[in-house]
């Protein structure tokens, strides 16, 4: 391989790490298909970031089980009864053997005195009578220092120990080696293998959350059995481990923890280049769904997913009821009028071979079935800067989606919105009349700038769609 450096002008890395974590927390299975070796890898095999949230996962599942079963402990801790030597103040009923030895060999703690015979705390040594405060002696006592509480201890060992070696390994794999980003600079330079450590970034921030929470999880746990030795091992089954529920519950916990496998030796490479533009389509992708979420009044509609064949991304969206339809598409292909393949009313109108087809990045497409009217808004993601996508890429954008794109039975019509989503602090309204269509313009979408494309989505549903079926947009 040959190393290179990208010219990022559009999103600084801090924003990229952005992009990275909204996608994550939308679907942590996107991460497969952004950083892998082949397809067959993210068909096939969990990469190293799944294998760590799996863990995670598994560890924040413990926590909650633990916190609950930690009042059964309290309560009914198993111990054995155990006798031990201890100081007690002197009775006579709790002499034992190894209290008249211990005596023999400590006479400088008894006062002698022949006045105390006939005193019922008297003890008599020989021709001597003496009084003394404490004695040693045997009793029996609770001892919870037994295997299965050693076992329970030793988790927290297990757990912690698997933490650190996370978290080691993942400042290992986050440890950028070639960037530069001041608030000065208009542009800088990243060597696109430090692009590995991003999704390592929320990563770390959940693994220090849940480390903090085992800890003060086991210091609950210590106060129960303060004198209990920890053993960090897998745990044999017992009778205690079958008969009690608290410690059966805990038993098939920790066997599941200790057996669980993480191999976190591989390493992480993106497929190609053009990755970073379609991450960028990934998060407007989600930002629209998001807008249309928060729009529509979702208890009245219908809403139904479908998802790609081998790819955990959203093909279409539906939010539909008997008197709307509002479909999302993305990547959605139209055809000329010849063609077989139409599930739109889009047709590509320059060509005359029916394979030949358009495929904006996304369309709204909303169909009023009272009035039997539909409408759409294409929206194309380019991750480039203001400038370029004025005066390169909408040109071409309106050639192909204006001025060759037609819609089935309406000869005259044609689409009724064209969006060009960039990643800056502002837009541009190209087009913006209320009695003219089609309405373009240029929206800047980008982590912590969402508003511009949350209120052209509003706007759109509020033009088709009733407002007892929209929420309130303040």
């Amino acid at each position: 391989s040959y190393p290179f450096n990208v010219r990022i002008s559009k999103l600084r890395l801090s924003e990229i790490e952005g992009l990275f974590t909204y996608l994550w927390q939308k679907e942590d299975r996107l991460f497969d298909v952004f950083y892998s070796k082949s397809s067959v890898e993210v068909k096939n095999k969990t990469n190293e970031v799944g294998q760590m949230n799996k863990f995670i996962t598994l560890v924040t599942h413990f926590v909650m089980v633990f916190q609950k079963l930690l009042p059964y402990f309290e309560k009914q801790p198993h111990f054995v009864l155990r006798k031990k030597t201890t100081v007690l103040p002197f009775n006579s009923n709790k002499v034992s053997a190894n209290t008249v030895q211990w005596i023999i060999n400590n006479l400088d703690e008894v006062q002698f005195d022949d006045a105390f015979k006939g005193h019922h705390k008297a003890v008599q040594l020989g021709n001597h009578y003496g009084m003394i405060d404490n004695i040693h002696t045997e009793v029996e006592t609770r001892d919870c220092n037994t295997y299965e509480n050693q076992v329970v201890m030793g988790i927290f060992f297990v757990i912690l120990k698997k933490l650190r070696s996370l978290k080691r390994d993942i400042e290992l794999k986050s440890t950028v080696t070639n960037w530069s980003d001041t608030e000065d600079s208009e542009e800088y330079f990243v060597d696109f293998k430090d692009l590995k450590r991003l999704p390592f970034i929320r990563l770390f921030e959940e693994i220090s959350k849940v480390e903090q929470r085992v800890k003060k999880l086991e210091q609950s746990y210590r106060r129960i059995f303060p004198e209990v030795t920890p053993k960090a091992e897998r745990p044999v089954l017992t009778s205690i481990f079958i008969q009690r529920p608290h410690y059966k519950r805990a038993y098939e916990l920790i066997r599941k923890l200790n057996d669980y496998k993480l191999d976190i030796t591989g390493y992480f490479k993106l497929f190609n280049i053009s990755k970073l533009s379609k991450l960028y389509e990934l998060y407007n992708l989600f930002q629209l769904i998001d807008a249309l979420r928060s729009s529509l009044k979702i208890a009245f509609f219908n809403v139904k997913v479908a998802l790609r064949k081998d790819e955990p991304i959203v093909e279409k969206m539906e939010f539909t009821n008997d008197f709307f339809a509002v479909n999302l598409f993305y990547e959605h292909k139209y055809y000329p009028e010849n063609s077989n393949y139409h599930s739109t009313l889009l047709r590509r109108i320059d060509c005359v071979s029916p394979e030949e087809y358009y495929h904006p990045d996304f369309i709204i497409e909303i169909i009023d079935k009272k009035a039997e009217e539909t409408s759409y808004y294409l929206f194309d993601a380019k991750y480039s800067v203001l400038k370029n996508v004025k005066f390169l890429h909408l040109p071409s954008l309106e050639k192909k989606y204006i001025a060759r794109t037609g819609i089935s039975g309406e000869r005259y019509k044609k689409i009724n919105g064209l969006f060009a989503l960039f990643p800056d602090e502002e837009g541009e309204k190209i087009v913006d009349n209320a009695f003219f269509e089609p309405q373009i313009a240029l929206i800047a979408s980008k982590p912590n700038t969402t508003q511009e494309l949350k209120e052209c989505v509003q706007k759109i549903l509020k033009k088709h769609i009733g407002d007892y079926l929209l929420n309130s947009f303040e």
